[in-house]
Parts: structure tokens; C-alpha cells; sequence
């Protein structure tokens, strides 16, 4: 084969960021619509083995109906976490997908997106998610928007990163209580006893010092002065 019909190799191909972007859009839309998809579905099953496929059997459901904490504690003891609140947003997600037939007229928006106009007309739901396709919305945009909807004056940007920040310590707790495992694990793995309580011990601080941020943030969160609305 000559030089000339060669066919191109990985180190060849030239990288233009155009192809990259398009690749990228291309997985993003993979991720976006298989996780919009997992909570349709995940609602219309509820619907369907619950609530007799029915979306008014749904809404005039018992408040204490144990199905969805029964049901996120069968999917817990699977390894997969779904709260009583990712259930029952699933569930909305459905409705949302049979009252607008599908998602398609938004296709840079999230289910995060999805979520946060849940509860409100279907008109300004309509609407809200419109504005926030048409201007390229983050969530937290978009949830601005929604509070200005329901007439709830949005939270100042400082409670807002207190909470958020809490959220992730908590995540960050959680794995942080696998050390002892994660050592036990190491062991057996052979690696040397000095470089495992080398890390336990770094953990081991780690563990308080997130304990400790989480009590301040906690204090903060109480705090009257970041209740204040801009």
C-alpha cells in the first residue's frame, strides 16, 4: 500500500475542536436523555404497580401510603439509592412526559431542569422551561425563575452555598466512614502497613476536620443574616 492511500491512525487524525464539541454534545445527549428516560420509566412503573396507572389514583393518594419508602428500601438494599423524593419526582417526570408528549422541545435541559418546574402549571412550566432552552439556563437559573413564579422571594447566594456545601460534606462523611474497610482492604492487598496508617491517619483527620466544617456550616445555616433575600 502506498503512502498515499495510507489510511489515517489515531495520532493522524487532526483534533479540531469542532470535532471534539461534537463528540462531546453527542455522549452529553447520550447521558441526558438515558437519565430522563430512567426517571420516566422509573415513574410509570410506580404508577402502573401502585396507583393503578392512574394519575388521579396518584394524586389522591394517602400522604402515609408506605409504597414509596417500602419500595426506596428494597431499591437500597440493591446497592441503588433512591429516596422516597427521587421516587416521587419520578413519578412527576412521567406526568410531565405525557402532558408535554416527550422532551424533545428542550434539548439542552436536564431532568434537573425537568425537576425544578415540577408542581407548577402546566402552562408556565411550559413556559419557564421555554425561556430556559431559548437562553441556555442553568438550574439554578431556572429555579430563580421558579421562585419568582410561585412569588417566593429566591434565598441569598450565601445560604444557598451553605447548603450546597453541606450537601457535599455529607456525601464526603459517607465515604469517609468506609476507611476502615478501605484499610482492611489494602492489607489484604499487600500493601505495607506503614503506608496504610499513614493513610488512615490522614483520613482519620480528614474525618474531623469535615465534621468540624460541617458543625460551622450547620451554625451558619441558622444564621438569621443568611436568610436574607437580595
Amino acid at each position: 500500500m502506498s503512502a498515499a492511500t495510507q489510511p489515517e491512525t489515531p495520532l493522524t487524525i487532526e483534533l479540531a475542536q469542532e470535532k471534539i464539541d461534537r463528540v462531546a454534545n453527542r455522549i452529553y445527549a447520550l447521558e441526558r436523555n438515558n437519565l430522563i428516560r430512567t426517571y420516566a420509566d422509573a415513574g410509570w412503573a410506580i404508577l402502573e404497580e401502585f396507583f393503578a396507572a392512574s394519575f388521579e389514583v396518584w394524586n389522591s393518594r394517602d400522604p402515609s401510603f408506605p409504597a414509596l419508602a417500602r419500595l426506596s428500601e428494597a431499591l437500597s438494599s440493591k446497592g441503588a439509592e433512591w429516596t422516597e423524593t427521587r421516587l416521587y419526582r419520578a413519578v412527576r417526570t412521567h406526568e410531565q412526559e405525557v402532558a408535554f408528549g416527550g422532551f424533545e422541545r428542550w434539548p439542552s435541559l436536564t431532568v434537573s431542569h425537568m425537576h425544578a418546574v415540577q408542581g407548577l402549571p402546566w402552562d408556565k412550566q411550559r413556559e419557564l422551561l421555554d425561556t430556559a432552552q431559548a437562553q441556555r439556563q442553568q438550574v439554578r437559573e431556572l429555579q430563580r425563575a421558579v421562585s419568582t413564579a410561585r412569588g417566593i422571594a429566591p434565598r441569598s447566594a450565601t445560604y444557598t452555598a451553605v447548603v450546597e456545601a453541606s450537601a457535599v460534606l455529607r456525601r464526603l462523611d459517607r465515604v469517609l466512614d468506609l476507611r476502615q474497610e478501605l484499610a482492611s482492604d489494602l492489607g489484604l492487598a499487600g500493601v505495607s502497613e506503614q503506608s496504610v496508617a499513614h493513610l488512615c491517619e490522614m483520613l482519620e483527620q480528614l474525618h474531623v476536620k469535615v465534621d468540624s466544617v460541617s458543625t460551622e456550616l450547620q451554625q451558619l445555616a441558622k444564621d438569621p443574616a443568611n436568610e436574607e433575600r437580595p
